[in-house]
């Protein structure tokens, strides 16, 4: 039984569970340079704000294409092509941080791994073994699986919904 998310409130509610630290998708691998910064002595108690604010700035200029190509994989001829594409352009952003990348891949089996365990009694048969095809591969070395992309597939099969000023396209965005 497929059921959509139409309401805001229910695709607010699935984001929260989604990026709730409790979660076992390693939301705490790697603190985008919050512990360099602070051992360096360059954070005090006044820039600690704008630190954050910053990071979440740069973090989400850098992923939000990645995110947003993850969720219309499915509407790809070639959906497994489609998430290949990308997560091989997410990985050269990646590839100069090292930091960053190990917690993006770590990240983003994690994120396949809880669709799977929690998420699939009603959702469609397609959908799960495109999940479990694409994490096979991620676990056998052909392709990377980074987060952004992993996690933009997840809402999409969840049926979150991009906002309202957001429309799904038919080509990647990443690109």
């Amino acid at each position: 039984m497929n059921f959509p998310f139409a309401s805001s409130e229910t695709s607010s509610w699935l984001l929260y569970i989604l990026t709730d630290s409790a979660l076992p998708t390693g939301g705490f691998v790697a603190s985008s340079g919050l512990e360099a910064t602070f051992q360096a002595g360059l954070l005090t108690r006044d820039t600690l704000p704008g630190f954050v604010q910053s990071s979440a700035h740069s973090y989400s200029s850098q992923t939000l294409c990645f995110v947003k190509a993850g969720y219309n994989v499915p509407d790809q001829e070639d959906p497994m092509a489609a998430l290949d594409d990308c997560d091989d352009t997410c990985e050269a952003v990646m590839v100069a941080n090292t930091v960053a990348r190990r917690a993006s891949l770590a990240q983003g089996v994690a994120m396949l791994t809880l669709y799977l365990k929690c998420f699939t009694d009603s959702r469609p048969d397609k959908d799960i073994q495109l999940v479990k095809k694409w994490k096979l591969r991620i676990r056998a070395g052909t392709t990377f699986g980074h987060f952004p992309v992993c996690f933009g597939l997840v809402c999409r099969l969840l049926d979150v919904d991009l906002g309202k000023n957001t429309e799904r396209t038919k080509g990647s965005s990443c690109a």
